[in-house]
């Protein structure tokens, strides 16, 4: 039963995550200052954090992990309004991969 919930989380966190990041990549082109260099940040460090999984590259996916998580929270902190559920979904991602949570966990 676990693995179920487990799966079902990943789906959804995976879900919000696809939207933030077409949302960030939107908002990259539409924001300026902080905005905008929080939206970059969390687009990067997502596409990076994806492609280290593809990799299997654990230590390499904590430490884009940690640094997606504290990019999106400043995008959470900056946005406004019902925008702030999208960077949440980034913040969740980057916290999953900075414990190593796709691996099995550490």
């Amino acid at each position: 039963m676990s693995q179920i919930v487990t799966l079902l989380a990943g789906i959804v966190i995976a879900g919000g995550v696809f939207a933030a990041t077409l949302w960030s990549t939107a908002q990259v082109f539409r924001q300026d200052g902080r905005l905008r260099s929080a939206h970059l940040g969390a687009v990067v460090l997502t596409i990076a954090g994806m492609t280290a999984l593809q990799a299997t590259w654990i230590l390499g996916s904590q430490m884009i992990g940690g640094g997606l998580a504290l990019v999106a929270l400043c995008g959470l902190v900056l946005e406004s309004g019902w925008n702030r559920v999208l960077p949440g979904f980034q913040v969740l991602f980057g916290g999953a991969l900075a414990t190593a949570l796709p691996f099995g966990g550490m």
